[in-house]
């Protein structure tokens, strides 16, 4: 019997280290980008944001393609695939968030 504990005791080490070296090799777990579509009417939207032309006057930058790194949202063309839904505005005062296409 005293075999089998070290056995299960040994498995039990080289798994715990193993899981600490593959978390510790991944780094950081990021959050999923959410996904948005633009609704044409402003009560629909749960943000109100303004177009900028150049992406360092953005506050989030939106492109299509999922695999864009340097995109804060991804934009859908499915209403049941978004997660958050925003109008776009010419007003800037109405706006939460200024943003970059793409």
């Amino acid at each position: 019997m005293p075999i089998f504990k070290n056995l299960l005791l040994k498995t039990c080490l080289l798994f715990s280290l193993f899981v600490l070296f593959s978390c510790e090799s991944t780094g950081e777990i990021t959050p999923e980008k959410p996904w948005v579509i633009i609704v044409t009417e402003q009560w629909k939207a749960d943000y109100i944001v303004i177009a900028v032309d150049q992406a360092y006057k953005a506050d989030k930058v939106i492109s299509s393609k999922s695999w864009e790194t340097s995109a804060d949202w991804i934009l859908v063309d499915e209403l049941y695939k978004a997660d958050l839904k925003i109008y776009i505005t010419s007003e800037s005062y109405k706006a939460d968030y200024k943003v970059y296409f793409k």
